[in-house]
């Protein structure tokens, strides 16, 4: 079977229907349009008798994702005398809401190869068809005890009266374009308008959730972060709501996900945390209050011609005369366009090779030098420092 997905705007599992492969025989599906009703149209092909023979298949669910009614163009190959017609590849809905398709057909000629198609599918009146909802996502979270209005209205398709009617966890409530709703137990909760005419309907349901402690804002605003190598980055839960009564703890969370290091980055509402290293990373911010928790969680992908190194840190001290050992982790080692420059104190002293030892001597009480290593790979040049310092000997009295 295949199946029809929705999804909210971090990623989240809202719905998914399913659509039995022995009622279609699909092979494929190309295309998916959402019509003004809330409903769609996915198009794609379906396998005839014979294996290697394909019609057009059209799907028409409703907003809830139900099928309405389903066709393949097998009559419309007989009328057109275009057998054998391969496939529909993407469809659009016009803003009278009907369907225009596209597709491939063999040409007569087999020399010829394939034909462009195009199909025009009159408007079916199905029902009322929503213009605008509040709350605007469908996946709702708020505090115990907060009343919130939702707001559901339609356009009329059929020139026919339409009809509200709103239900919270199946209980029946009003019969206006507006509903307000105060929320006072905790748990994961279904608010839901069904909207009608004389002849169809269509329903709004909103997923609210219920807690006493959310975050509802914070900074970086993507989830998803690309950076540079030796980047740093200021998060921040920018809006913490929670009900009366004694304040949440905070903790910030930075979890390298090669080897599942964890670390603890902070217990404010911001926090500046670095990234010397390439790699995959997950950052946490946490708020917690009792058993309640809200968290915010972001991806972040560092890269760079420089994966690590050691030492680790960009200062140490030393004494005199001491050899230090140095060496870098290039992020793709088997690239061939490496290069590789070390420098002391401007001076360069190897190249081509991914690790320096060298002994530091002291000429006044107090030395520093700065060692360096460039490795540019195709793209750009990544930079480690480090910094010296020859401490001397004391001296007994």
């Amino acid at each position: 079977m295949f199946s029809l997905t929705r999804i909210d705007s971090d990623g989240e599992l809202q719905d998914q229907w399913y659509y039995p492969l022995a009622q279609f025989n699909i092979d494929f599906q190309f295309g998916l349009s959402k019509l003004s009703d809330g409903g769609f149209v996915i198009v794609g092909r379906s396998v005839l008798r014979d294996p290697t023979t394909y019609l057009p298949l059209i799907i028409r669910t409703n907003s809830r994702g139900e099928e309405l009614w389903h066709t393949r163009l097998e009559a419309y190959i007989e009328d057109l005398e275009i057998r054998p017609l391969k496939d529909v590849t993407s469809a659009i809905v016009l803003s009278d809401d009907r369907i225009a398709m596209c597709g491939q057909m063999q040409n007569p000629d087999p020399n010829l190869g394939m034909d462009g198609l195009f199909f025009l599918f009159e408007s079916a009146r199905l029902g009322p068809a929503y213009v605008y909802k509040y709350p605007t996502d469908t996946t709702v979270s708020v505090l115990l005890n907060e009343s919130v209005e939702f707001v559901a209205r339609a356009r009329n398709l059929q020139g026919t009266e339409i009809n509200y009617q709103w239900s919270y966890e199946n209980q029946i409530l009003g019969d206006d374009t507006t509903e307000t709703i105060t929320f006072d137990s905790l748990g994961v909760w279904q608010v839901a308008c069904n909207i009608s005419d004389a002849d169809a309907s269509i329903e709004i349901r909103w997923h609210v959730t219920v807690t006493d402690l959310d975050i509802s804002a914070y900074t970086p605003d993507t989830l998803n972060l690309a950076l540079r190598r030796g980047s740093s980055v200021d998060f921040s839960l920018d809006t913490i709501r929670y009900t009366d009564g004694a304040e949440p703890e905070i903790l910030w969370t930075k979890t390298n996900l090669a080897n599942g290091q964890a670390d603890d980055a902070g217990t404010e509402s911001r926090a500046t945390i670095d990234f010397p290293w390439s790699g995959e990373y997950s950052v946490e911010g946490r708020v917690s209050r009792g058993e309640s928790s809200d968290a915010v969680t972001w991806h972040v992908d560092v890269c760079g011609a420089i994966w690590a190194y050691v030492p680790v840190g960009d200062s140490l001290e030393v004494i005199p005369d001491s050899v230090v050992h140095f060496e870098v982790v290039p992020s793709a080692p088997e690239d061939e366009s490496l290069e590789v420059r070390w420098s002391v104190d401007g001076g360069l002293v190897r190249e081509g090779e991914f690790a320096l030892d060298w002994a530091f001597s002291i000429v006044d009480n107090c030395q520093r030098y700065l060692v360096q290593c460039v490795v540019t790979d195709s793209v750009e040049a990544d930079t480690i420092r480090w910094v010296v310092t020859v401490q001397p000997l004391s001296t007994p009295r």
